[in-house]
């Protein structure tokens, strides 16, 4: 018999959670099962139409948006409802309890509290202890996530379990090995991902024929192109802005690098496995641990330019088998993230 799902997150793209929640309502409804994906703003354009999956837009405002989102659930009964991030996590808990639906009602922590730019997403951490116990259960995606919503946040330690994020449905592993020793980077150019940190260290590598290339857009460019010719490496290193379709980055990378500060879960580590691709990363969070804390990757202390480079030229100089790699991500497959939700769902009642 055919679930009914509904996923709720701000908007259809844009963020992480957004992608992953487009992804997920779309595996559901490809496999069979009646997939509703809600959200907030419509500033970005839907998943492609198919059927089982509808979309929608609730109406603007707190207030107008968590009576609507009510009205939904008792209009649709869905076999289990899902949030993502903390603002939607609050609406969707009152929405759920206005509609008689809080035992079919999961709520989502995609991201640390520090993560959060605005105060009533803040809020939501500071009311995970009552939350995770009013709502039938609260997904985390990483182990270092889970645990900090159980000691930080005092979230219920019986209610609270960890499924990680999936990957896009159509990686295929790069067949060849790379020309060229690219590295690459890949995320919103801000603080927290600390790319001019990356920059200093490529800059101690000492090879000629080494470059990288950080994709993104974001308000720290400047502040990257300033590392950037405060080393001289503008000729070895490239900005090239956000780019839609990441497939020929990850074919002509030698290896992939994150120096953020923090992160709870890591798409590009779990992409660049799936690649095929030696990921070096700081002791961030989600990344070491996607990396088995060095069985899969090479870890490295946050803003210790010296250890990065040192693990970047170790990865230059001998790449890594890929088949390790690729059944690692195995674990991050979309089919993989889609049964564990199946079976919360399921469990459910």
């Amino acid at each position: 018999m055919a679930r009914k799902l509904l996923f709720y997150t701000h908007a259809f793209g844009g963020g992480g959670a957004e992608v992953v929640f487009a992804r997920l309502a779309t595996a559901f409804a490809d496999a069979g099962d009646i997939a509703i994906l809600a959200v907030d703003t419509a500033d970005q354009p839907p998943p492609p139409s198919r059927s089982g999956l509808t979309t929608l837009v609730l109406p603007p405002g707190h207030a107008a948006g968590t009576r609507a989102l009510a009205a939904l659930l008792r209009a649709e009964r869905p076999d289990a409802s899902f949030s993502a991030l903390g603002a939607q996590n609050l609406k969707h808990l009152a929405a759920a309890q206005l509609a008689g639906r809080a035992r079919h009602c999961v709520l989502g922590y995609h991201g640390f509290a520090v993560a959060e730019p605005r105060r009533f997403a803040r809020a939501s951490f500071h009311f995970a202890a009552l939350a995770t116990r009013l709502a039938a259960r609260t997904i985390c995606v990483s182990d270092v996530l889970l645990d900090d919503m159980r000691r930080r946040w005092h979230a219920s330690p019986t209610r609270t379990l960890r499924i990680y994020n999936p990957l896009p449905g159509d990686i295929v592993p790069c067949a060849t090995a790379p020309r060229e020793k690219l590295i690459v980077a890949i995320g919103r150019l801000v603080p927290v991902k600390r790319f001019p940190d990356l920059v200093a260290a490529f800059a101690q590598i000492g090879d000629s024929e080494a470059r990288l290339a950080i994709l993104g857009e974001g308000p720290e460019r400047a502040a990257i192109e300033a590392a950037i010719a405060r080393h001289g490496l503008e000729a070895r290193v490239e900005l090239p802005g956000h780019v839609g379709d990441l497939r020929q980055w990850y074919a002509r990378a030698a290896c992939v690098a994150i120096a953020s500060e923090s992160e709870s879960f890591g798409l590009t580590a779990a992409e660049a496995l799936a690649y095929g691709k030696p990921v070096v990363t700081t002791d961030c969070g989600g990344p070491p641990e996607i990396l088995g804390h060095g069985k899969w990757g090479r870890v490295v202390p946050i803003g210790d330019a010296a250890a990065m480079a040192d693990a970047l030229r170790a990865a230059l100089a001998a790449p890594s088998d890929p088949a390790p790699l690729v059944a690692r991500a195995q674990t991050f497959a979309l089919s993989t993230v889609r049964d564990a939700y199946a079976a919360l769902a399921d469990s459910l009642g």
